[in-house]
C-alpha cells in the first residue's frame, strides 16, 4: 500500500490521492475530493498507466457507477474508490487517466511519499531545438484542415489570431460542414500554439510556417493531428497528452495566495512553481518519449506561465506606495530571481498567447516606469515625453 502518497499533477485541484493498494486481484486507487465545485465523473475508459507504459483498465467505482455524474457535497469531503486490473511487479511510478481528451482528468507521477523519485534533468540543446530556432522567423500561411467524427452542435468555431509585433487582433471563424470536416488558412510570422474553440469543445494546436495540420477528432474526444499529407506532426505526442500547457498551479491557487502573500512570499512561491513544472516535464518527457523539441516547447510554455503569474501579482500591489515594507520588497533584486530564469529573447514564447500578456506586464513593471519614466515624491508618473534618455 502506497498510503498518502505523493503526486507530480493533478488536473483537477480539489483531488487528493489517499492510497493506492495493490493486490493479486485488483489496484484500487482512493481519491478524495474536497470541496469540488461542480459534479464530476470517471468515464468507463479511465485507465492506470504502468512503469512499462502498459494501461490497465478500471473495473467498477465501489461508490458511483461510472460514467454517471457523482452528486457533490460542498460542505464536507467525498471519497471515490476506483477498482483496476491488478498490476505486476513493482513499480515506481502510476499515471491515472480518464484519457486523453482536453476536459479528462489527468494523475500524473503518483509514487510512494517514502521513496522520492529521483528525475535527471531532461537534455534541452539539440541539433532539432537550434534548428528550430534558427528557422523560427518565417513567413507564410498555414492551413488548418480537420474532421469531427461526431459533429459539434456549434459548429461556428474560432481561433484567437493575434499579430505581436503590430499588437492587433485577428480573430478567425471556423465553419464545420455536414459531413464533419472544416478548414483554414491565415499567415503567420513564426510559428504558433493556438487552440481552436467551439462551445463545448476546445482543440489545441501547433503550426509552423508553411504547414497543413491534419486534426482528427475522434468519438472519444481523443485527438489526433498529422501534417501534409500523413506525416507525422512534430509536437503530436505534446498536444494529445496536453503537456504544451501544463502547469501545477492554477487560477485557485492564484486567488488564495493574493490574499495571503506579500511580494516575497509570492515571489519564493512562484520559483517553486516553476520548479515544480520543470520537474513533471523531466518526469513525463522520458515517460512519454518527447523530443527534444517537444521538451524545450513545452519547459519555455511553463516558465512563462510561472511569469505571467508572478507579474499579475506585482501588477496588484504595485500601488500599495504606503506600505512601506512591500516597497522595500519590490525593489529588492532578489524578489526577481523568476525573470531570470526565464530567457526573454528566447523566440520560442512568442508562440504562446499569453506572451503578449507578459510583454505588456513587463513593460509597465513599476521598475521599468520607474527607470523610463520621471516619478514625483507622490509616486506618480510625471508627463511621459520627459523620458530620461540614459533610461531608455
Amino acid at each position: 500500500v502506497w498510503s498518502q502518497p505523493s503526486c507530480l499533477y493533478i488536473s483537477a485541484s480539489y483531488f487528493s490521492v489517499r492510497s493506492v493498494a495493490f493486490s493479486d486481484t485488483a489496484t484500487v486507487v482512493t481519491l478524495q475530493t474536497n470541496h469540488a465545485q461542480n459534479s464530476v465523473r470517471f468515464s468507463h475508459a479511465t485507465f492506470l498507466r504502468a512503469d512499462d507504459g502498459r494501461h490497465y483498465a478500471v473495473r467498477y467505482c465501489k461508490e458511483y457507477a461510472l460514467d454517471e455524474w457523482m452528486p457533490v457535497d460542498r460542505q464536507s469531503e467525498s471519497v471515490v474508490t476506483l477498482v483496476f486490473e491488478p498490476i505486476k511487479g513493482r513499480q515506481r511510478a502510476l499515471d491515472l487517466l480518464e484519457g486523453y481528451a482536453v476536459n479528462d482528468f489527468k494523475f500524473f507521477g503518483i509514487h510512494d511519499a517514502g521513496k522520492p523519485m529521483k528525475l535527471q534533468p531532461f537534455p534541452y540543446e539539440s541539433k532539432e531545438v537550434k534548428d528550430f530556432r534558427a528557422s523560427f522567423f518565417t513567413s507564410d500561411s498555414v492551413c488548418i484542415r480537420g474532421r469531427f467524427e461526431v459533429i459539434p452542435a456549434d459548429r461556428l468555431g474560432t481561433i484567437e489570431h493575434r499579430d505581436i509585433f503590430s499588437g492587433k487582433d485577428y480573430p478567425l471563424a471556423v465553419t464545420v460542414n455536414d459531413d464533419g470536416t472544416f478548414e483554414r488558412r491565415f499567415k503567420v510570422d513564426h510559428p504558433v500554439a493556438y487552440t481552436l474553440y467551439f462551445e463545448q469543445t476546445s482543440i489545441p494546436f501547433i503550426a509552423l510556417p508553411g504547414m497543413t495540420v491534419n486534426i482528427l477528432v475522434n468519438k472519444n474526444g481523443k485527438v489526433d493531428y498529422t501534417v501534409g499529407e500523413g506525416r507525422p506532426h512534430p509536437f503530436a505526442r505534446l498536444l494529445q497528452h496536453g503537456f504544451h500547457d501544463l502547469t501545477s498551479y492554477d487560477y485557485r491557487a492564484f486567488r488564495e495566495d493574493t490574499k495571503q502573500l506579500d511580494f516575497k512570499a509570492f515571489a519564493q512561491k512562484m520559483e517553486r512553481v516553476a520548479q515544480t513544472d520543470v520537474r513533471l516535464l523531466d518526469y513525463l518527457a522520458r515517460r512519454y518519449e518527447l523530443s527534444p523539441l517537444e521538451y524545450a516547447v513545452a519547459k519555455t510554455s511553463a516558465l512563462l506561465g510561472a511569469a505571467c503569474h508572478f507579474l499579475d501579482f506585482e501588477m496588484m500591489v504595485r500601488d500599495s506606495r504606503t506600505d512601506s515594507v512591500l516597497q522595500a520588497q519590490m525593489n529588492e533584486p532578489e524578489n526577481y530571481r523568476l525573470l531570470k530564469q526565464l530567457i526573454i529573447d528566447d523566440r520560442l514564447v512568442l508562440m504562446f498567447q499569453r506572451y503578449d500578456i507578459f510583454q505588456n506586464r513587463y513593460s509597465y513593471m513599476d521598475l521599468i516606469m520607474k527607470s523610463v519614466w520621471k516619478v514625483d515624491e507622490g509616486g506618480d508618473y510625471a508627463d511621459r515625453s520627459h523620458a530620461e534618455a540614459d533610461s531608455m
